[in-house]
């Protein structure tokens, strides 16, 4: 069987499911697992709880330069938020600690600080610098809405030259494109992407779903089933079919 691998943030790890941030469980029963499963591939998950969207982009590009056996036929990504920033950091910074059952840690990942609304930081060198980029966040969010959509077209571009089927889809992102997106946007395949509206995250509380065992924002077993299968009918639908990859 061969590789489907599986790219974003937390909700694409699956976290909380049953209850715990991370875990085999989780990742086995996450969205992207789920839509392996239905596409005959052995899922692989290296999305990593609180990470941007250039690091999510950054990850599937190491990984495939890293896989020497070119095991993978297909890729997952789940786009997060945009306004999570991707700062370089002086020294490295322990994301595998939060995420002890990835399939694979993307060690390049280390170099830098993943900054997220709400959150203090724990070092006292993150907590200095958290005032000034939360509010960095707060009047720049259409330079970081440019830099997310960027990343997208560029890793479909890199995806494309490799000869990897792969499909996007957003799990917290709001597809609204800008004066300054639009451009990009319009440059994504229409039938490698599946946007919702609202985003895997927000589609499914606004249905009612809840997760009881869940303390942070993330959804039971049941929202990740119903998205793979949307992926998955999504890509049955597309006028190319899907294929296997085209790399030697």
């Amino acid at each position: 069987m061969t590789k489907c691998l599986i790219a974003g943030c937390s909700h694409s790890a699956g976290f909380e499911i049953d209850g715990t941030e991370d875990s085999v469980l989780n990742r086995s029963r996450s969205y992207g697992a789920q839509l392996a499963q239905l596409l005959d591939l052995e899922p692989h998950n290296i999305s990593l709880g609180a990470q941007s969207n250039s690091a999510i982009a950054r990850s599937v590009v190491d990984y495939i330069e890293s896989d020497r056996s070119n095991s993978v036929d297909f890729v997952v990504v789940g786009w997060s938020e945009s306004t999570r920033i991707d700062l370089p950091s002086p020294h490295d910074v322990s994301h595998d600690g939060s995420n002890p059952a990835v399939d694979t840690f993307t060690e390049i990942n280390r170099r830098w600080l993943q900054i997220n609304s709400g959150w203090q930081g724990f070092t006292d060198y993150e907590k200095s610098i958290m005032p000034y980029w939360h509010e960095f966040m707060s009047h720049q969010s259409a330079m970081l809405d440019l830099i997310t959509v960027k990343e997208m077209w560029l890793l479909q571009l890199y995806l494309d030259k490799q000869g990897i089927d792969y499909v996007f889809c957003n799990t917290m992102l709001p597809v609204n494109p800008s004066r300054w997106t639009q451009w990009y946007w319009d440059r994504l395949d229409p039938d490698k992407c599946m946007w919702d509206a609202e985003g895997f995250w927000f589609k499914y509380k606004a249905l009612g779903y809840e997760n009881p065992k869940a303390q942070y924002w993330h959804h039971d077993q049941t929202p990740h089933r119903l998205w793979a299968e949307l992926l998955y009918n999504h890509i049955a639908d597309r006028t190319q079919p899907f294929t296997r990859s085209l790399r030697p």
